[in-house]
C-alpha cells in the first residue's frame, strides 16, 4: 500500500525520507510489471515496409540515388527525400518519411505511372533511337543524353514527364506495345566476346565482357537487343605444358540484362555446344560442355611435345544459351491494340 502525505505527519525527517524512497521504487516496479507486456507486444507487432525486407529507410534512399544520380548523395535524409520526390514527380509529398521513402523506390522500381517501370520505358526510347542500351548510367544521366540528341538540349521537369515525352517522340501514341513474354531455357544467344583471352596469360577471376550480337526475340517481340553487353568470368585456367598438357580456358557467362533490366542467366549449354560446333570455328580448336572450354582436350604430340596454348581473339562469335525460363517485358515495333 501506498502512503498518504499525512499519514507520514508522525514519523522524523529522516524516517519520511525513508518511506518516500521507499514508496517510489515500489511505484517504480509497478509501472515496469506494466511496460513489458506492452514492449512484448510492439516487438511483436510487423514492421514497417522497409524493416520488413531488412532494409534501412537510409540504404532504400540510397538505392534510388544510385538509380537517379549515379551515387548516393549528402546532406539530411529530408532534404535528400524533398530533392528526390522533386526529381521523380516534380512535387515534394508529404506523409511519414519511411513511407515516403518505400513509395518513391516503388514507383521507380515496379510500374511507375503507366503500368510500365520508367527503366523500361527509357530502355525502350534508347533501344529505338540508338539500337543499343546505356543500362549501366544513371537514370538522369541517361534521359539528359536522350533529350540532347532528340531536342537539342536537356530539359526540365519531373523525370516522369520527361520520359513520357520521349516515349510520345519515338512513338507517337505515347503508349509502348510491351508485354511479358516467357523466354525459354535453351534460347540461343549469339555474342562476341570484346577481349582476348589467352590460357598462358589469364588467371582464375578475369573478367572479359561479351556482346549480344543479334536480338533475341520472341515472335515479334525483342526480349534482349543486339548490343546488350555481359561479363564472363574465368573460372578456370590451364597453362599448356609437358606430355602434350594443352592449355584450357572454363568461362563463367554469368547474367545479362534483358530489354526491361531483368537479368537473364547465360551459359554454355549442350545446345549451344553443338550449335558452336556445327556453325564456329575457334582459334586452337574448342571443346564445349557445361561451361565454355576453350582449348583442345588430350594429348598433342609426343610424350615430351608440350601442348599449346589456346587463345581466342577478340571480336569472336560463338553461341551461349539461355540458363533457365525467364519472364521479361518484350517490345514490339507493332501499334498497340487499339
Amino acid at each position: 500500500m501506498w502512503l498518504r502525505p499525512d499519514s507520514l505527519s508522525g514519523f522524523k525527517p529522516e524516517e519520511k525520507e525513508k518511506h518516500v524512497r521507499q514508496e517510489e521504487m515500489a511505484v517504480r516496479k509497478v509501472i515496469a510489471t506494466a511496460l513489458i507486456p506492452l514492449l512484448v507486444l510492439a516487438l511483436a507487432l510487423p514492421p514497417v515496409a522497409a524493416a520488413q525486407e531488412n532494409v534501412a529507410p537510409i540504404t532504400v534512399l540510397e538505392g534510388v540515388e544510385r538509380l537517379l544520380y549515379g551515387r548516393p548523395q549528402d546532406g539530411a535524409l529530408l532534404t535528400r527525400l524533398n530533392k528526390v520526390e522533386k526529381d521523380v514527380y516534380g512535387e515534394m509529398k508529404v506523409g511519414a518519411l519511411i513511407t515516403r521513402i518505400n513509395t518513391v523506390a516503388d514507383f521507380l522500381s515496379h510500374s511507375g505511372d503507366t503500368g510500365v517501370a520508367l527503366g523500361v520505358q527509357l530502355n525502350a526510347v534508347e533501344w529505338m533511337v540508338y539500337q543499343q542500351l546505356n543500362s549501366q548510367s544513371p537514370l538522369l544521366e541517361r534521359v539528359g543524353a536522350l533529350e540532347l540528341g532528340l531536342l537539342g538540349q536537356v530539359q526540365s521537369g519531373s523525370v516522369v514527364e520527361r520520359i513520357r515525352n520521349l516515349v510520345q517522340m519515338v512513338w507517337p501514341s505515347g503508349q509502348l506495345n510491351m508485354e511479358r513474354v516467357l523466354l525459354p531455357a535453351k534460347t540461343l544467344m549469339k555474342v562476341r566476346v570484346l577481349g582476348r583471352l589467352d590460357s598462358a596469360s589469364n588467371r582464375v577471376g578475369d573478367a572479359v565482357e561479351y556482346r549480344v550480337v543479334e536480338d533475341v526475340r520472341m515472335g515479334s517481340r525483342v526480349l534482349i537487343p543486339a548490343g546488350t553487353t555481359g561479363k564472363a568470368q574465368v573460372t578456370e585456367v590451364q597453362s599448356a605444358g609437358p606430355v602434350g598438357r594443352a592449355g584450357r580456358i572454363v568461362l563463367d557467362f554469368g547474367m545479362i540484362p534483358a530489354i526491361d533490366g531483368t537479368t537473364v542467366p547465360v551459359k554454355m549449354g549442350e545446345r549451344a555446344t553443338q550449335q558452336n560446333q556445327e556453325a564456329v570455328t575457334l582459334a586452337a580448336g574448342a571443346s564445349m560442355a557445361g561451361v565454355l572450354l576453350l582449348g583442345p582436350i588430350g594429348l598433342v604430340g609426343g610424350y615430351f611435345v608440350r601442348g599449346k596454348d589456346v587463345t581466342i581473339e577478340a571480336n569472336t562469335e560463338f553461341f551461349v544459351e539461355v540458363a533457365e525460363d525467364t519472364t521479361v517485358w518484350g517490345l514490339s515495333l507493332a501499334p498497340t491494340a487499339q
